[in-house]
């Protein structure tokens, strides 16, 4: 047969529908393209016959049941598991099947199940299916000195039925090993264990006859890879070639299986899945397991406690979720005799990952319940530390922990009654009773209370009598019932086609906060494949009853998680506390009424799934024909998205766009002008804004059409107010707010808000202009005092109808970074701001310096009239003169610092005024010899002349920042060109200069 050769074993199963290719050690592969076909390859360079053969086998162990009791917790005779009068069901993570139920046991070292008087032990249902016509059955038993006892075993079929039964006589100080054939004519069957006294019980075993092979297909080859088909789905299959000593083993993929949840809202769902090519007539069925009125607990919470007496005390802990509970993150922690305040002295009991509690469930953490007589549901543990001395016994603080959270407390943590009542609250105690949760309780207490336990008497009752052991006390531990919980399931299922090749599937129309199950059915050559069924709970659509935090309770499905809607209506403003992170599947702020628009604090730590919907609601009064808005989109969005929402804006015949076209280009931050006829509603999904700070001024910015002077239409970029302060200006004017109803832009003062996602417009200096808005307020600008110059003109009439225009060089005394020219979104001709629902503005915030300031009007006068062109505010007050001069005669017409209205009468035309305004200190070279101080200035050098020691000189820019501090110093250098003030401090005075750098 030629020289022996090794095959290496496949260790990798590979379950993929498309081709694979795998080699271990070069010299074997197994290549599965489908359920039904594998592709077997493997050596042979000198092409030699070679026999494989496909063989499959009865099952892959003999053993069909073993318990070794590794699992079980260490406890002494004393704190017995399951100590009570009946058989109760122990936890997964004790035996290795679940499914196990015993009374009165016990595990000092943690490896052997020890037997008190009375004990019993009973497996889950044990399927023999395997096991072709014997079943072998072994275990080993073993006594102490003291005790004799007879162990016992029965088997019963699946309806209880007792078919056969062993008794085992043990002398004190004696070990058995049991190994014993049965035959029996069911194929599922209990094992129950029990004796008459003390007795270690161990190395529980069912196994079956050896296994049988059976060989499916044989190929003869001479190639180097043979293709096996017709295999069935989900199959392990052994493979054998000629000349190789080993054995290749393998699966097969499952027909059809359900995947993960990939996404889950209220109303929707997907989920992925793996199909064979050669499945047909493929249906999916959905059933509704609940109704959106099915009341489910938030979380786990404490639904009963007993400390009658030293023989009965527990705990039970409720499961009202809807969904099974994997309890790894939980612990439940006792501060027994101390007080403390804290869980730092605390006894806890943790969980495994293989701890898990089903909907509608109890477990129950027991010291003991030896007068309870029923126990059909519920898992019971036990808590190692809690044993001897140590005792719940009314007086402790008990608390129910979910990872760091902690979802409930019985008692209060920071006090130790040590009465013999323990709490006490109208007629209810916590010492020596029973108490259960009402059943209207569907969460638990997650604040310890400032003093005594406040909720005794609102969420609990009294069972029983004090110090009454009666077994109907307790008959209430394992279960528990809850107000509109999820009881009896009457699925109503829904039968729709599955389209196998997508491999995923989207379910819409659901129901918020509802269970469902979901499984997928095929046929296979005639045969039907089902899936695994999975069991899932849509989100909750919440929604914020008032102002708070995202972790307050003023929601009305609860706190949103990850599967939720949480939504925001007008007047409520939302914080995500910053240390904190909030999520949900999507964010939905709704404006109804166009103002006190739904605001939302948070930086960068709210994860929104599906983003974020943005409602906003635009009005128009009867009384208008039209309104004025600045559209700016309140989500961030790329370049795309931008242009798809505002042609979809703008194609709603209730708006209609002011030069949208000419100045149409998709930025993030642009707002754009348009007329509002009548009342809609705008929808924007994306996510908020929520960056330390937004660059407004783009390349390609955009403004206003009919301007000569550069422009930029943007927005308060975030979700909350801002102050105008905290938008960063460079060469750049304060921002003016639209006035909706006429159109014209209303200047805004450096304390002045924008609202959340407002438009606005910023005059800007040049190319080089620069506006930043940033998310928190910095350094704050020093107060100043600030000038008012108002200048307005007026017909007989008292209307407002004439304009004041400037010319762009107008006034070397316009300070750009703190003043404004007048926009209108109708009109191209600049003004001067008149009068906004009765508040004067125009230059605002005119720094206090010793200087002159001229300004040119052009008045644009509609018709032969008398004019009042009046100049008035606190300026005037510190001027020695205000003269108003026609530009065109030089003849100096009117002084303001007498009167504040010059009158004239004129015909329709334009006339061109100069108005020139000297203050006290009429300029920074030419001071008084009072003041006791000259500045002069050399290239880029401003030098003090004082009679007086120069403390410190300080330089500030037009917004007020500081920019360079010298002490006993009498110069300073100008940084840069620009418009600065130098405060001058001297031993005797403080006083302002200004100082126009143009080198």
């Amino acid at each position: 047969m030629g020289r022996k050769r090794r095959l290496y074993i496949l260790l990798c199963i590979f379950a993929v529908l498309t081709f694979q290719y795998s080699v271990l050690h070069s010299q074997t592969a197994v290549e599965i393209s489908d359920c039904d076909r594998a592709v077997v390859r493997f050596d042979n360079p000198d092409e030699e016959n070679v026999e494989v053969k496909l063989i499959t086998k009865s099952t892959d162990t003999t053993l069909v049941f073993s318990e070794d009791f590794s699992r079980m917790p260490n406890v002494q005779s004393g704190a017995m598991m399951c100590n009570a009068a009946v058989m109760l069901a122990l936890p997964a993570s004790y035996t290795s099947h679940s499914g196990c139920r015993a009374r009165r046991i016990y595990s000092p070292n943690g490896d052997t199940c020890y037997f008190n008087y009375d004990g019993e032990f009973s497996t889950p249902l044990i399927d023999l299916s395997a096991c072709k016509d014997s079943v072998r059955i072994s275990f080993d038993l073993k006594t102490v000195s003291s005790y004799s006892c007879t162990f016992s075993m029965t088997v019963s079929d699946s309806s209880g039925n007792q078919i056969a039964m062993v008794q085992l006589p043990m002398t004190t100080n004696s070990e058995t090993h049991f190994d014993s054939l049965f035959v029996f004519d069911q194929n599922k069957i209990f094992l129950h264990f029990f004796t008459t006294n003390f007795v270690a019980f161990d190395n529980l075993a069912v196994s079956a006859e050896p296994l049988t092979t059976t060989i499916e297909q044989t190929i003869s080859t001479t190639a180097d890879s043979c293709e096996f088909t017709a295999l069935k789905s989900s199959a392990k299959y052994y493979c054998t070639i000629s000349s190789y000593e080993d054995t290749i083993e393998f699966r097969t993929p499952k027909a059809l299986e359900l995947g993960n949840i990939t996404s889950i809202s209220p109303y929707e769902a997907d989920f992925s899945f793996t199909a064979c090519g050669n499945l047909s007539s493929a249906q999916y069925v959905l059933k509704t397991i609940s109704t959106p009125t099915t009341v489910f607990a938030t979380d786990l919470f404490i639904s009963e406690v007993a400390s009658t007496n030293a023989s009965n005390r527990a705990i039970e802990i409720y499961n009202g979720t809807g969904m099974a509970v994997c309890l790894q993150d939980y612990r439940l922690v006792t501060d027994i005799n101390t007080g403390s305040g804290n869980y730092t002295t605390t006894i806890s009991l943790g969980f495994t990952v293989a701890d898990s509690l089903q909907n509608d469930s109890c477990l129950v953490v027991m010291q003991s319940l030896q007068a309870m007589n029923s126990g059909d549901r519920g898992v019971y543990y036990v808590n190692p530390s809690v044993s001897g001395q140590i005792v719940i016994d009314g007086n402790d603080p008990i608390a129910l922990l979910h990872g760091n959270d902690t979802i409930d407390i019985f008692g209060n943590f920071g006090e130790h009654p040590t009465n013999q009542q323990g709490w006490t609250s109208e007629n209810m105690r916590t010492a020596k009773i029973v108490l259960q949760r009402l059943g209207w309780v569907t969460k638990g207490v997650n604040t310890n209370a400032s003093e005594g336990f406040p909720t005794l008497s609102s969420q609990w009752q009294q069972l029983g009598n004090v110090s009454s052991a009666a077994a109907e006390n307790f008959s209430g531990f394992g279960w528990h019932t809850m107000d509109g919980a999820l009881y009896a399931e009457n699925p109503d299922s829904v039968i729709s086609a599955l389209d196998i090749s997508s491999q995923s599937l989207h379910l819409t129309d659901l129901q918020p906060n509802t269970i469902y199950e979901i499984f997928l059915l095929a046929e296979q050559s005639g045969e039907q494949i089902r899936s695994n069924t999975v069991r899932f709970k849509t989100g909750r659509h919440t929604k914020r009853t008032e102002s708070g935090t995202w972790f307050d309770n003023n929601w009305t499905c609860g706190i949103p998680d990850t599967t939720c809607i949480a939504e925001v209506a007008n007047h409520q403003t939302l914080t995500v506390p910053d240390e904190m992170q909030a999520k949900c599947y999507s964010l939905v702020l709704r404006d109804t009424l166009g103002h006190n628009r739904p605001l939302v604090y948070e930086s960068g730590n709210l994860l929104c799934l599906n983003g974020v919907s943005v409602e906003l609601f635009f009005d128009k009064s009867a009384q208008d024909s039209v309104s004025y808005s600045l559209l700016s989109l309140p989500v961030g969005l790329d370049e795309q998205d931008i242009a798809a929402t505002l042609q979809a804006v703008f194609s709603n015949p209730a708006f209609e766009p002011l030069c949208f076209e000419e100045q149409f280009s998709p930025e993030p931050f642009a707002s754009y002008p348009m007329k509002i006829s009548d009342t809609a509603t705008l929808v924007f999904s994306g996510n908020l804004n929520s960056d330390a700070s937004y660059t407004l001024t783009q390349n390609n910015t955009s403004g206003l059409c009919n301007s000569n002077f550069p422009t930029l239409l943007s927005q308060n970029p975030y979700p909350f107010p801002i102050c105008v302060n905290q938008i960063l200006r460079d060469r750049s004017c304060l921002p003016q707010r639209l006035d909706t109803k006429t159109g014209v832009f209303v200047p805004l003062c450096e304390n002045d808000t924008l609202q959340a996602y407002e438009g606005i417009l910023v005059e800007l200096i040049d190319e080089n202009s620069l506006a930043i808005a940033t998310r928190t307020s910095l350094t704050p600008i020093p107060p100043h005092q600030e000038d008012l110059l108002v200048v307005s003109l007026q017909t007989s009439d008292l209307s407002d109808k004439t304009q004041i225009v400037f010319s762009q060089d107008y006034a070397e005394g316009f300070d750009p970074l703190r003043d404004n020219h007048k926009f209108s979104l109708e009109q191209d001709a600049l003004q001067v701001a008149l009068l906004h629902q009765a508040e004067p503005y125009s230059f605002k915030s005119l720094p206090p310096f010793a200087d002159s300031l001229s300004l040119e009007l052009d008045l644009q006068l509609p018709s032969l009239a008398a004019y009042s062109l009046k100049v008035s505010g606190n300026i005037t007050d510190s001027c020695l003169a205000a003269t108003l001069t026609d530009i065109q005669s030089g003849e100096v017409l009117f002084d303001y610092v007498t009167d504040s209205i010059y009158t004239f009468q004129s015909p329709k035309g334009s006339k061109h005024f100069s108005l020139n305004l000297y203050k006290t200190l009429a300029s920074s070279d030419k001071l008084p010899d009072e003041c006791n101080i000259r500045l002069i200035k050399q290239d880029n050098t401003l030098k003090v002349q004082s009679r007086c020691a120069i403390e410190q000189l300080v330089l500030y820019d037009m917004q007020g920042r500081e920019l360079i501090r010298t002490r006993c110093n009498d110069h300073i250098n100008l940084p840069n060109k620009g418009t600065f003030i130098l405060k001058v401090q001297t031993s005797s005075q403080t006083l302002f200069f200004k100082s126009v750098n143009v080198d």
